[in-house]
């Protein structure tokens, strides 16, 4: 088992944030748990479309998991999913999303949960018990 209870390990993860505390806590908790080998991080959904790009072309490795920030300048959350998922750089076979936001409004859940490529839409900040329910939830 890896971490206290986890039996999945991830080869990567991307973390999406422009705050840097939460991109601090969530790479805390990735860490701690020890799921990931490589975690990227990228502070705007453009940068994070841009090294996926890469990651595609075989400059890095390709993520299996996303988590991404809803609300972010220069590119928020559901700009980055648009333009991914129309490149192919997201969806089912090949990387999917968890949507982290201070929101708790329905409708954002229910948009976030409406696109296929997303596997859940969770609270900020990351904690384990979300972490591990978004690992379980994974296809295999």
């Amino acid at each position: 088992m890896i971490g206290d209870g986890l039996s999945r390990r991830l080869s990567c993860v991307l973390l999406v944030d422009d705050s840097p505390a939460d991109l601090f806590l969530h790479r805390l908790v990735l860490e701690e748990e020890g799921c990931a080998e490589v975690i990227h991080e990228a502070t705007n959904g453009a940068r994070a479309l841009e090294w996926l790009r890469a990651a595609h072309a075989g400059e890095y490795p390709v993520p299996e998991l996303v988590f991404l920030d809803i609300n972010m300048p220069v590119l928020d959350g559901w700009g980055f999913l648009e333009k991914a998922t129309s490149e192919n750089l997201v969806g089912e076979g090949t990387v999917v999303v968890a949507m982290l936001s201070t929101s708790s409004a329905p409708r954002d859940r229910a948009r976030a949960t409406s696109i296929p490529s997303v596997v859940d839409h969770l609270a900020k900040p990351l904690t384990v018990e979300a972490l591990r329910r978004v690992l379980d939830g994974l296809p295999s």
